[in-house]
């Protein structure tokens, strides 16, 4: 693959991905709906395309990080559109299990490649390379990918057939939401006992107890920092969705889940949907 590499998406995640395509030297085609992304990666030495078609022009590999399925669907329809058949898309995003079928199902029909490949990590972690990978779709193509996965993740797997990614990326965001909220009541806790706030920092993550969830948002939550987020709650609104949604209908029981869902949910109905997930705590913080 000596083309350019295309980014469909120049967000937070995308963004920061073709940033470090560009650091190796890798040149980057990207396309984005909203001119100040666009106008960011173009200050990373991205070639911003105008629409899909120009992108799938200059380039044979595309990888896609889209906010939601409406953005999905839409993205799609125009790859299948204008696509050729040494064409693949790799998509980042976390969706429901059911529209990466979907897609899959209309990629197959029209003998086109994708690759399911939802990232484990934050925008922060995005910016550092700190992400985790999980592959699934053909192994082959994972393999000739993987030179490219290495430039912008920490770690990548090859799970399975395609869809296995999406469902361990749930997985993988249910035990974030639970660690989350459980660091937001252990800091509650150890606050209302009376516990200095730089104690609580230094020592209650160093033992047993730390996690990478505590270490990224025990600061968050004990400075009161939600914005800029690192996971905003209205994104991790839908990502909550999805687990419960594939849960009902897989009659998974996730107790634990359950009750943290709950606290998110009040969460998100009185704090700004802007804020980060470290708000969590204020709701434990409320009598």
């Amino acid at each position: 693959m000596n083309q350019a590499i295309g980014i469909i998406g120049l967000g937070i995640m995308g963004g920061a991905i073709a940033g470090h395509l560009r650091d190796h030297d890798v040149d980057v085609c990207g396309y984005d709906i909203s001119s100040e992304a666009c106008d960011s990666a173009k200050s990373n030495g991205v070639v911003v395309c105008q629409n899909i078609d120009e992108l799938l022009s200059k380039s044979q590999l595309v990888f896609s990080s889209l906010p939601s399925e409406q953005a999905f669907v839409s993205v799609i329809g125009s790859f299948l559109e204008h696509a050729k058949s040494d064409h693949v898309l790799v998509d980042l995003s976390t969706l429901s299990l059911k529209s990466k079928l979907d897609a899959y199902k209309l990629f197959e029909d029209k003998n086109l490649k994708i690759i399911d490949c939802p990232i484990s990590g934050t925008g922060e972690q995005a910016k550092k390379a700190d992400l985790v990978l999980y592959v699934s779709g053909e192994e082959e193509i994972y393999h000739n990918i993987s030179p490219y996965l290495s430039m912008f993740s920490r770690m990548h797997r090859f799970v399975g057939p395609f869809g296995h990614g999406t469902k361990l990326k749930l997985a993988a965001n249910l035990l974030v939401a639970i660690h989350n909220a459980a660091t937001a009541e252990a800091i509650n806790f150890a606050l209302k006992s009376g516990i200095e706030e730089k104690i609580i920092l230094e020592l209650l993550g160093a033992g047993a107890a730390g996690s990478k969830v505590f270490d990224l948002r025990a600061p968050l939550m004990l400075k009161r920092e939600y914005q800029p987020a690192t996971m905003k709650l209205s994104n991790w609104k839908k990502d909550l969705d999805l687990i419960d949604h594939l849960g009902n209908d897989l009659e998974i029981d996730a107790p634990l889940f359950k009750a943290t869902y709950d606290q998110y949910l009040k969460t998100i109905a009185a704090e700004s949907p802007d804020d980060d997930t470290a708000a969590i705590i204020e709701t434990y913080k409320k009598p």
